[in-house]
């Protein structure tokens, strides 16, 4: 409150006369949802939950910068306690934050302290604290320390229906056990609030539910295109000559294509970020684009996939798109003209509808084939901030999802969840039913000769617990996630220490710019 010295907005106005309650929120980008959701907190202990770690990291950064929000609190060592950042790579992000200054000790410590849940806010992902309702062996620890607390839930279109289904459940069981939630997100299907409410039934909390938009602010034209992105590229690349251009494909392999074909335009910057680089090499890209958007006099065009709908803060000029869900869509959407200062005389997001590169993988197709339908009035239009959530609405609606396969996996996960026995089920097991269960962590074949067979000859004579940590993590910092089902005959363990049995070598070719290339054999001549 100190922080903000001005008239709270409506949102947040409303997250404070509502702290005893549970809260819903369909709210657009600007309304101030992260000061809403810490106020909403008040004195109580907290979660924040976010769907991806890139997301989790900027939060933890953006709460404890000095000039801002400084939501922190040191110990008589300067260590951070008061705000604690929780997923599997946490101690590595801590790491660089501190420019290696810590010692071993203190980020084992800081590590262990948010494992336990010993901050007065602990930023997560929803895999490490919402996965309770599995009812694994040890669940009760998660449970308890979520019963006399808050939890806020960001960006719940994020999830798939099941995951979905799983933060319904764990909704439900949190407000048995007497803790709170807020649901703040952009968009989110009726089936998922329909379903809260009637799983809660009369003896919960409140429930307040609101919606907060602002149909002043007009930021996006769109241009509807009957052709494949492809068709796109001349004038894309003349865009990019003069202004920020963010191109966003289906599926990575797409994105690659498109790279490699603006690639051959020697004056224009043009750069690729999807999840198939080395955890080191993606950070550094992350780093890169947000430099890139944060720039007034920058000119060039950013290659990606859907990683960036709700992972990172970036703002472009223009935006070239593969056609995808709707709820999709409207957060790339938001990676466009994303405060509305820019004219949009002329349609600044270029939709193309032909072609699209998921064939089916990767969105449901019922949800992609009803999203064209309902976007296809808006055609060269200006789109209100209301008009994206009725056609939200309008997409998932009971009735129109009635028969899909989205309804039938989110009510029978659902109806799973709330049969399941005690105890029959390990921990480690309801973490990959979180995660992607068909990833396998993997070091690219070029990166382990040169730099990752070094470090595990390092690691396995190591004479110290604290030393194998550190080397560990710079293993670690060489992976990458692959799809099991695609690696599986590529996949070796020759040269990885024993006890690394979730890294392999991956025998296909990576490189910096384009990162790993699962179509191609690596060349026995290189």
């Amino acid at each position: 409150k100190n922080k903000l010295k001005k008239e709270f907005r409506a949102l947040q106005q409303f997250a404070v006369d509502n702290q005893e309650n549970h809260i819903m929120v369909l709210a657009q980008t600007g309304m101030g949802k992260t000061e809403a959701g810490l106020l909403w907190l008040g004195e109580e202990k907290g979660f924040f939950t976010l769907p991806l770690r890139t997301c989790i990291n900027a939060m933890y950064e953006r709460l404890l910068d000095d000039k801002g929000i400084c939501f922190s609190k040191k110990d008589s060592d300067g260590f951070e306690v008061a705000l604690g950042l929780l997923h599997s790579t946490s101690v590595d992000f801590l790491s660089e934050m501190g420019k290696g200054n810590q010692s071993e000790e203190k980020l084992e410590l800081a590590r262990d302290q948010t494992k336990n849940y010993a901050n007065k806010l602990v930023i997560s992902t929803v895999d490490q604290i919402l996965k309770f309702p599995f009812f694994y062996r040890g669940f009760e620890k998660e449970l308890s320390a979520l019963a006399g607390a808050k939890v806020i839930i960001d960006e719940m279109q994020a999830y798939d229906p099941k995951i979905a289904a799983l933060i319904v459940r764990a909704i439900v069981l949190i407000d048995k056990m007497g803790g709170k939630f807020m649901i703040m997100t952009a968009t989110m299907p009726d089936i998922y609030k329909q379903t809260i409410l009637n799983k809660l039934g009369k003896d919960c909390h409140p429930v307040a539910c609101e919606t907060f938009i602002n149909d002043e602010l007009l930021r996006h034209r769109i241009n509807l295109r009957e052709e494949s992105i492809l068709d796109g590229i001349q004038e894309i690349v003349a865009d990019g000559s003069d202004m920020k251009v963010l191109v966003i494909c289906n599926t990575i392999q797409r994105a690659i294509e498109v790279f490699n074909l603006l690639e051959n335009e020697e004056q224009i910057s043009v750069n690729l970020l999807h999840s198939l680089f080395i955890r080191r090499d993606r950070t550094e890209k992350e780093k890169k684009i947000k430099k890139f958007a944060e720039s007034q006099t920058a000119k060039g065009i950013w290659v990606t996939t859907q990683l960036v709908e709700a992972s990172l803060d970036i703002d472009f000029d223009r935006l070239y798109t593969e056609m995808s869900t709707l709820d999709s869509q409207f957060q790339r959407f938001g990676r466009c003209n994303r405060k509305g200062e820019k004219e949009v005389v002329a349609p600044n997001i270029h939709i193309f509808k032909k072609d699209c590169s998921d064939k089916g993988f990767v969105y449901n197709k019922e949800i992609f084939d009803r999203s064209c339908e309902i976007l296809d009035p808006y055609d060269q239009l200006l789109i209100k901030e209301s008009s994206k959530m009725e056609m939200i609405a309008s997409l998932y609606s009971n009735e129109a999802l009635e028969g899909t396969k989205f309804k039938k996996e989110f009510e029978e996960t659902l109806r799973q969840l709330e049969e399941i026995p005690p105890y029959e089920m390990e921990k480690n097991e309801a973490q990959k039913f979180m995660r992607d269960i068909q990833q396998v962590q993997v070091i690219p074949k070029a990166i382990f000769t040169s730099e990752g067979q070094q470090l595990c000859e390092e690691y396995e004579s190591a004479s110290s617990r604290a030393e194998r940590r550190k080397l560990h993590r710079e293993i670690e910092k060489l992976t990458v996630g692959v799809r099991s089902w695609r690696a599986k005959p590529f996949l070796t363990h020759s040269g990885i220490p024993d006890d690394m049995k979730d890294i392999f070598i991956l025998e296909k070719p990576y490189e910096v710019e384009t990162g790993v290339n699962l179509d191609k054999d690596i060349d026995p001549w290189d």
